[in-house]
């Protein structure tokens, strides 16, 4: 999710607003690897965002250890997503589309100010 898009607004408000109820916010290994790597390889803007997603995955999310041997962090996603009963948080409309089909709902943020649950 690009979290630079939700400056000046509350996560935890926001979070409250649109999920409720009891709620675990988890990055998964690969995704936290792969932001690691952005941060260090991409270019400025996706250093800066990749950046900022480590950011909010130190102050809101635990990282949960998992082992794939797939490469694609959407397949990862998804995977994990429709096993655990989960919801995905991303703005990829690619991913949010193909979770959608396969029933796993996405946290999104929209008009860049509030996030909505489709």
């Amino acid at each position: 999710m690009a979290i630079t898009q939700m400056k000046g607004l509350s996560i935890n408000d926001e979070l409250d607003r649109v999920v409720p109820r009891l709620r675990k916010l988890i990055a998964l290994s690969p995704i936290k690897e792969e932001l690691i790597k952005l941060s260090q390889t991409g270019n400025s803007k996706t250093r800066m965002q990749a950046k900022i997603g480590l950011k909010f995955i130190e102050k809101y999310a635990n990282t949960q250890e998992v082992t794939y041997f797939h490469k694609n962090i959407d397949f990862i996603l998804l995977d994990y997503a429709e096993k655990q009963k989960g919801i995905i948080a991303t703005n990829d409309r690619k991913l949010r589309k193909f979770a959608g089909k396969k029933g796993i709902k996405t946290l999104y943020i929209r008009n860049r100010q509030f996030l909505e649950l489709k």
